[in-house]
């Protein structure tokens, strides 16, 4: 005769503070990819849908030859990693920290900011940091507008310092 093991014994193990940071922003994800859908988005979609969840803190929708300076009224807003004069590629979110001079850009590729868009640097929003360098998004996927809009409605919740978890 076997062993009946019974189903949930186990005591559950406590959620990191990265895993249940990963669990709320994937419900931010979820909420804004089924009002918008999961395919790629549009400057004017992205400036829509920003300024609705994200209100005046929306400084808008730019290409990487024209970053905004944010500031405390307006931190955050979205950028191409194309120029003015080309027709995009993908999206990365940027957000000034508030009373720092600094600011966080998010990458659902998660690659370093000095080589998508080195000029950031120079862009006077103060010293650039990073999340996480884990990629959010498959190399197939195109929803990098959705997940930029969900990771600064995550951060406009939630702090820098859950945020530095995505």
């Amino acid at each position: 005769m076997g062993i009946i093991y019974e189903v949930n014994t186990m005591p559950k193990r406590k959620k990191t503070q990265k895993e249940l940071a990963e669990l709320e922003y994937n419900k931010i994800l979820k909420d804004i990819t089924d009002a918008m859908g999961d395919k790629s988005t549009f400057l004017s979609e992205l400036n829509g849908v920003g300024r609705k969840l994200l209100g005046v803190k929306f400084h808008g929708v730019y290409p990487s030859d024209k970053i905004p300076r944010l500031n405390d009224l307006s931190p955050y807003c979205i950028l191409n990693l194309d120029k003015s004069n080309e027709p995009g590629s993908h999206w990365v979110a940027l957000a000034k920290l508030e009373d720092e001079n600094a600011s966080v850009i998010y990458d659902s590729f998660g690659r370093d900011h000095m080589k998508i868009i080195p000029n950031l640097q120079y862009s006077g929003n103060g010293r650039i940091i990073q999340p996480e360098d884990d990629s959010e998004q498959h190399v197939l996927q195109q929803s990098c507008g959705q997940r930029c809009l969900g990771f600064l409605l995550f951060l406009d919740r939630y702090g820098i310092k859950n945020a530095m978890y995505i």
